[in-house]
């Protein structure tokens, strides 16, 4: 959607930078999103780096996010605030059990699961905006996901 206002020949040249951060493919490259993880865990608050990068952890994370950085981000703000109030060291497993708990009281919790029960899909078509869409006609497609599958058989992709 971005892209058709961008096109527009006025905000065209009142958008000097233009920046696209697609959605996270772990089919596709899944060194960089544990890098991205690795990342966000060494500028975190804490007298020790958590080490969010075992496989379990970035498969819970990574499933959470639906590939998206803000839902990441926000998830890992929420887990950050309770191993502040704990006065923790670091962020450790306990934290982000407790931040899914929180944030998603009714669904199994993705941090207690075993790795191979760790389901995710990733996005297969960006949402779209078309202007030129008929009057009865909803002009904004939303974003579409595969469907959800072990993480395992996503990186066979």
């Amino acid at each position: 959607m971005g892209r058709k206002i961008a096109d527009e020949p006025q905000w065209s040249s009142r958008l000097l930078v233009r920046r696209q951060l697609p959605y996270f493919k772990l089919s596709e490259n899944p060194k960089h999103f544990v890098q991205l993880i690795i990342g966000l865990a060494n500028r975190m608050p804490f007298t020790e780096k958590p080490n969010l990068s075992d496989q379990a952890t970035v498969f819970a994370l990574f499933s959470l996010s639906k590939d998206c950085f803000r839902t990441l981000k926000y998830f890992l703000d929420d887990a950050v605030l309770y191993a502040l109030m704990d006065n923790a060291k670091t962020l450790t497993t306990k934290h982000l059990v407790k931040a899914f708990e929180v944030l998603f009281p009714d669904v199994s919790n993705l941090f207690t699961l075993p790795v191979a029960e760790i389901t995710a899909s990733e996005v297969e078509r960006y949402s779209l905006y078309k202007p030129e869409s008929a009057q009865d006609e909803d002009p904004f497609i939303a974003t579409k996901f595969t469907d959800r599958m072990p993480i395992s058989q996503l990186l066979r992709k």
